[in-house]
C-alpha cells in the first residue's frame, strides 16, 4: 500500500493507493504544515491506518537528490529519511511536482486530452507539460534512442517574454526598480491578479477594492461583466501560449505540449477563442516547426498524484 502525496504552494492533495487503483483524494492546507511528517501523519490517522509500505512526494519546489525539498511559495521542508525512519516506511521518494506530473506522460495514447492544434502528438517522442497553479511548472518526458527518462525544471523562473505594446507596457509597470520579472510572475494564479492590477496602473486607474481574486476575475471574465478581467485573460493566455511554443522549441517536444492543472481547467471554456493557440505557433522562421507539434489541454482533476501512481508502479 501506497500513499501519494502532492505538496503545492497552497494545497495539499493526497491519496492511498493499491494494486495501481488511488482511493479517493482528501485536501489540506499547506500553511498548516511546517514538514511534510506532519502531512503524512494526518492523512494516516484521516485514513484510519497505521501505515504504509511506501510514500511518494510531489513539492512544488526544486529537490536535491531525491530526497529532500523545500517549497518555493511556502515554509515547508520535506526529508525522505526522515520519513522512512518515523513512519518505518520500506520506501520514500521526493520528487518535484512537474517531474511527477510528466509521468503521466509516459502513456500519450492513453491520456486525455483536447487538442488545441491541427498537429497530432508523435509516439515515443519526447513531451512536455506546463502546469499553472500558486507557481508556474514545467516537466519533460524525454525520450532519447529509445530509452526515456523524466525531467524537473525550474522553468516558470525564466524572464517574462511580452511580445505586444500592451504586454510590454504590463511588463514595464510590473518590473518596478528594474526588478526581476519572471514568467511565474504573471501566468500563475497570483499572475492573474498582477496582470489585472497592472492593466489598471497603466491606465492610470484605480483597481477594485477590494481587489479581487484571480477565480473571481476568470469568473467576470467569463461572464462579460468586466472588460477589464477579459483582458486580463487575453492577455495571460496569449503569453501562456508563447511560453509554451518557446519551451517546444527548446525541448524539440515532437510528443506534444500539455496544459495541465486546476487554472487551466476554470480557463477551458475560453481556450478555444483565445489566443493561446496562435501565441503557440507564431515562432517566426520556426513556424512551419511549430505546425508538427502537438498543443493540447489534459482536463485531469489530480495530475500530480496520477503521475506519482504511474511513478509508483515503475517502482514495483
Amino acid at each position: 500500500m501506497d500513499l501519494l502525496i502532492d505538496i503545492g504552494g497552497t494545497n495539499v492533495r493526497a491519496a492511498v493507493a493499491q494494486n495501481g487503483r488511488m482511493n479517493a483524494v482528501r485536501h489540506y492546507r499547506t500553511a498548516s504544515y511546517k514538514t511534510a511528517g506532519e502531512i503524512v501523519a494526518d492523512v494516516l490517522r484521516d485514513e484510519g491506518l497505521q501505515s504504509v509500505a511506501r510514500v511518494f512526494l510531489a513539492v512544488a519546489g526544486p529537490v536535491t537528490d531525491g530526497r529532500r525539498a523545500a517549497l518555493t511559495n511556502a515554509d515547508l521542508t520535506v526529508d525522505a529519511d526522515m520519513l522512512v525512519q518515523t513512519f518505518g516506511l520500506t520506501q520514500a521518494a521526493v520528487l518535484n511536482d512537474l517531474e511527477a506530473l510528466a509521468y503521466i506522460l509516459g502513456d500519450i495514447a492513453g491520456l486525455d486530452a483536447t487538442l488545441m492544434t491541427p498537429a497530432r502528438p508523435a509516439p515515443g517522442k519526447t513531451a512536455i507539460v506546463v502546469a499553472p497553479g500558486t507557481g508556474l511548472g514545467l516537466g519533460a518526458y524525454l525520450v532519447k534512442e529509445g530509452r526515456a527518462s523524466v525531467m524537473s525544471t525550474q522553468g516558470g523562473h525564466v524572464r517574462a517574454a511580452p511580445s505586444t505594446p500592451r504586454e510590454f507596457a504590463l511588463c514595464a509597470a510590473l518590473s518596478h526598480n528594474d526588478n526581476y520579472l519572471c514568467t511565474e510572475d504573471l501566468l500563475s494564479g497570483p499572475g492573474i491578479e498582477r496582470i489585472y492590477a497592472g492593466l489598471h496602473a497603466i491606465d492610470g486607474e484605480a483597481p477594485p477594492s477590494p481587489a479581487p481574486h484571480g477565480k473571481e476575475i476568470v469568473e467576470r471574465a467569463q461572464t462579460g461583466a468586466d472588460a477589464r478581467a477579459r483582458e486580463t485573460v487575453e492577455i495571460y493566455l496569449s503569453m501562456l501560449g508563447s511560453y509554451c511554443g518557446d519551451m517546444a522549441l527548446v525541448f524539440l517536444s515532437y510528443g506534444g505540449v500539455y496544459l495541465a492543472g486546476n487554472i487551466i481547467n476554470g480557463l477551458a471554456p475560453m481556450l478555444a477563442d483565445s489566443k493561446l493557440a496562435s501565441a503557440f505557433v507564431n515562432k517566426g522562421l520556426m513556424a512551419p516547426l511549430m505546425g508538427e507539434i502537438a498543443f493540447a489541454h489534459t482536463p485531469l482533476e489530480e495530475p500530480a498524484l496520477e503521475g506519482l501512481r504511474a511513478f509508483a508502479a515503475q517502482q514495483s
